[in-house]
């Protein structure tokens, strides 16, 4: 019993630190070390600094004023900065220099802008210990430092050795090591990074150093896994050595796997080895083992961009050993060039086509174009900024490629579909590539605006065949007629102007569709839109956008001669509401206007209705 219950502690640590957080209080028999000085100090004189709590949670027993530990600990660290100033490297009890974990460990900060731990440049911040299982949550963790030859010498914040260790919602910053991770390192194991920020560290100092944000190396027959969600690396810095944010290395015999969503890599600086390439985001390497494990990453929904050298680079030793898989991310304007070895595109990725400024003969990623991909000169992004959520983001500007590119599969839905959310926690209602999406608040509110302009001539057509939801044989049409618009109510779409159209039930209480089309763009071997002397005109029969294929804008002043249309089909149309049994509006919005227009089908109006079938028609 005792040894079920300690593997369900430790899945529940990977699989949900934050609800670990919340039920703190009822884990039987789990004792709460209490902080109460920012002092670093092993005297007893009445308090709990950090180091002493560390060092009950180690021994089980009281130390100073931290009660005992029970080996299944939370060490509650409140608001404070604090400062480790004790020097020495070479035991792993906590006495001196870095803070060494050794069981099953909580350590809970307020905020990371408020509880920061820094190393002084002495030794690393922590080191987790061969078997345990540690939770770093609501911290920043600045300034550890390792400059002495050595494999054990990673990890200039935190090392994690064949352990289970969890980084939740902290900052990992302004750390160094001579060797790998300056920001973190993991050997063996599992370590999962969420809702963090890894910046500016650096391994500066030898000529093996490698994934200076974080890396892990995978040693031993077991798997070693890296799980990277909603984080941010950015302005980590390597000079000699391979990968400035993420190095993934698989030496042993069991296989070595990175898993990253929703996640940003950015403004990173590499360096060049003998004059070959490394990489500035993520670097993918096999040992030299004949019948070594597969060393892997798969990326889904993540955004790789500026960054010095390569973007994604997946080297093999031994071929066939190595894999990258990319779906719905971007990877663009990164030096030298985006990708390079053995990466491997699953679809709806915005790809760079910058010319290398060596190398000429590698222009862009080098594999094989899948669905949906796109090759761009300029994804369009805005720089890394707070947009919401735990991390900064790059948001897409308007007329980005990255707009509804991504997989139209209902997002979460797994396989090739977009992750559920992004990078902010805002769910995704269609989909971006990369880790930042609009949502769908960026065309449609989440409730049918006022002021719309009406029309008492218009139809809708909604079909969702096998009522499955997305499928092959799936249209929308829905056309709008009135004599009050001139061309200047539709400003430019082939400039500047994005459009959607929204579908609401409940007479316009709740969402069921959105369906957007970027500005520009080009679709096939031509421009997506052009205008003309009445208006405007899309046309993409491949609907990349959201299953749109159809777009029409006519001007006139003639009485029923303006017209809007919009139609559809395909996997891209992503129905969540059919039948609607209540009253249906329709409106188109501009992206950059609160004009509408909208039609509104009452229940007289409606046709047809059923699980597959809406069809509507007024008068």
């Amino acid at each position: 019993m005792g040894n079920a219950r300690a593997q369900l502690r430790r899945i529940a640590f990977a699989i949900a630190a934050s609800a670990v957080v919340l039920a703190l209080d009822s884990v039987a028999q789990a004792a709460t070390i209490s902080v109460n000085t920012t002092a670093d100090d092993n005297t007893v004189n009445g308090n709990c600094t950090l180091r002493e709590a560390v060092r009950a949670h180690n021994s089980h027993a009281a130390v100073d004023a931290c009660l005992a530990g029970t080996g299944d600990d939370a060490i509650v660290v409140p608001s404070g900065t604090y400062n480790l100033s004790i020097p020495g490297d070479s035991e792993d009890a906590a006495a001196t220099g870095d803070l060494d974990l050794s069981e099953l460990v909580q350590i809970i900060g307020t905020a990371p802008a408020a509880t920061i731990i820094d190393g002084g440049d002495l030794d690393r911040v922590f080191h987790v210990l061969p078997g345990a299982s540690v939770l770093l949550h609501s911290l920043t963790i600045r300034n550890g430092k390792l400059d002495s030859d050595g494999p054990t010498y990673e990890g200039g914040g935190v090392l994690s050795v064949a352990a289970d260790t969890v980084i939740d919602s902290c900052v990992i910053t302004g750390n160094d090591s001579n060797y790998s991770g300056g920001g973190v390192a993991a050997i063996d194991g599992t370590l999962t990074i969420r809702d963090s920020t890894l910046s500016a560290n650096r391994c500066n100092f030898g000529t093996g150093s490698n994934g200076c944000a974080v890396s892990i190396t995978g040693t031993s027959a077991t798997a070693a896994t890296l799980l990277v969600e909603g984080t941010t690396i950015s302005g980590n810095r390597n000079q000699s050595g391979f990968a400035s944010a993420v190095y993934v290395n698989g030496t042993g015999e069991g296989d070595t796997l990175l898993t990253m969503r929703n996640s940003t890599i950015s403004d990173n600086f590499g360096d060049t080895v003998m004059g070959t390439s490394t990489s500035g985001g993520i670097y993918v390497n096999d040992g030299p083992l004949v019948n070594g494990g597969d060393t892997t990453a798969d990326l889904n929904n993540v955004t790789i961009v500026d960054n010095t050298d390569v973007g994604v680079y997946g080297f093999s030793n031994t071929p066939a050993t190595v894999r990258v898989d990319l779906r719905n991310s971007i990877v663009a304007d990164n030096d030298t060039y985006d990708c390079e070895g053995r990466v491997f595109s699953g679809g709806h990725n915005v790809i760079g086509d910058a010319v290398p400024p060596f190398m000429l003969s590698i222009r862009v990623c080098d594999f094989s174009m899948a669905a949906g991909d796109q090759v761009v000169a300029d994804p369009l992004l805005d720089a890394l900024a707070n947009n919401g959520g735990a991390t900064e983001t790059r948001a897409p500007q308007v007329g980005s490629p990255a707009l509804n590119a991504g997989s139209q599969l209902p997002p979460g839905s797994g396989g090739t579909a977009c992750e559920a959310d992004d990078q902010r926690g805002v769910a995704r209602f269609g989909c971006d590539s990369g880790a930042y999406d609009d949502g769908a608040t960026a065309g449609c509110a989440a409730e049918a605006l006022s002021g719309c302009r009406t029309t008492t001539a218009a139809s809708l057509l909604m079909k969702d065949k096998d009522a499955d939801g997305p499928g092959a044989g799936d249209r929308l049409v829905w056309k709008w007629r009135d004599d009050l618009s001139v061309t200047s109510d539709f400003d430019d779409p082939t400039a500047g102007t994005r459009y959607s159209a929204c579908v609401y039930g409940d007479d316009g209480g709740t969402l069921v569709l959105v369906a957007t089309v970027a500005a520009g763009g080009i679709c096939g071997s031509r421009n997506c839109w052009l205008a003309a002397n009445d208006g405007y005109r899309f046309s993409d029969m491949d609907a990349l956008q959201d299953g749109i294929k159809k777009v029409s804008f006519k001007a006139s002043a003639a009485p029923g001669a303006a017209r809007v249309q919009f139609q559809g089909g395909g996997m891209g149309l992503n129905y969540t509401g059919l039948p609607l049994d209540t009253d249906v509006r329709v409106q188109l919005t501009r992206s950059d206007s609160a004009l509408c227009w909208e039609s509104a089908f009452g229940l007289e109006s409606v046709q047809k209705s059923g699980t597959a079938l809406l069809k509507a028609k007024l008068p």
